[in-house]
């Protein structure tokens, strides 16, 4: 008898030619797009930030929500505030309506630690609030090279702890989901293992991932993990999630063809992007029925 594997893989996955139609176009036309565009690292990441901002860029300009707060979050530093940004279900309009939503999910931009603030996805936030009935808090961290590590981890970790501390108080439910894309998705797992670590009663629903874990054993949270086959960290999102599950948590991997880095948010463009959202939903509400 063949010796079986104790680690099993959807090959299909990983096949090209498996592509939906229009992914390798949308790849392409992507490529070129960035590949004609001002690059921050030439011209300065502070006048880039304005300049994507202003819609200046190949990179939309970000859509606001009109129903989302701009709202501030204590830091640990005494003569500072961390910008954030409030997304509700849409269909809670009031305040007593917002109070009852049913958990707080915490995200966190990415932009390779460089680029985005909380207003970055105000769009995909509406998608994660409306999925699971969320109050979701996107954070505005100090970026590089201005503000050098730990600044942007540090806001992050500060925002995370007052969301536990006070959140139920103050947005009317608990911390349950942690979530990011690429740069983000590494802010979420440190915040995550820095709640985890110093609040031995908090205790997370999921998080959402677009060390060394022994000691977090029978801890870790739920963890979805999200990757297209172009991403350059595929790699890394498939040893994470393995560790994951060696380490006693459910990891569930999704995996993508074709898709290209940070494509969550590509659902005009491509079709992986609209079911990476899918199956987010149906994972968000999938950890709801736990709670």
């Amino acid at each position: 008898m063949p010796l079986k594997s104790d680690i099993h893989i959807n090959v299909a996955k990983f096949e090209p030619c498996n592509a939906s139609a229009g992914t390798a176009k949308a790849n392409e036309d992507l490529i070129n797009l960035l590949r004609d565009g001002p690059k921050w690292f030439e011209m300065g990441a502070s006048k880039y930030r304005k300049m994507r901002d202003a819609g200046e860029t190949p990179i939309p300009k970000p859509e606001l929500l009109p129903d989302g707060l701009d709202i501030e979050i204590p830091s640990r530093d005494s003569d500072r505030v961390i910008p954030c940004r409030l997304i509700h279900p849409s269909w809670r309009k009031t305040t007593e309506e917002r109070k009852k939503t049913r958990a707080i999910g915490y995200l966190i931009h990415g932009g390779g630690w460089v680029l985005g603030n909380q207003h970055s996805a105000d769009v995909l936030l509406q998608f994660y609030a409306d999925s699971g009935d969320l109050a979701i808090v996107s954070v505005g961290y100090r970026l590089a090279p201005e503000c050098p590590f730990p600044c942007g981890p540090n806001d992050c970790i500060d925002v995370g702890e007052y969301l536990v501390k006070h959140g139920k108080e103050v947005f009317g439910s608990s911390l349950k989901f942690i979530g990011g894309e690429s740069a983000g998705a590494h802010l979420s797992l440190l915040v995550a293992f820095h709640l985890l670590k110093y609040l031995p009663d908090f205790k997370l629903s999921g998080l959402i991932l677009h060390c060394d874990l022994e000691k977090f054993r029978g801890r870790l949270p739920s963890a979805l993990f999200t990757c297209g086959t172009e991403d350059p960290l595929l790699d890394d999102s498939v040893t994470m999630a393995t560790k994951w599950m060696m380490m006693g948590g459910e990891a569930v991997l999704k995996i993508y063809t074709g898709a290209p880095q940070a494509f969550i948010d590509m659902k005009d463009k491509l079709k992986e992007a609209m079911d990476a959202q899918e199956d987010t939903k149906t994972w968000i509400k999938d950890c709801m029925v736990k709670l």
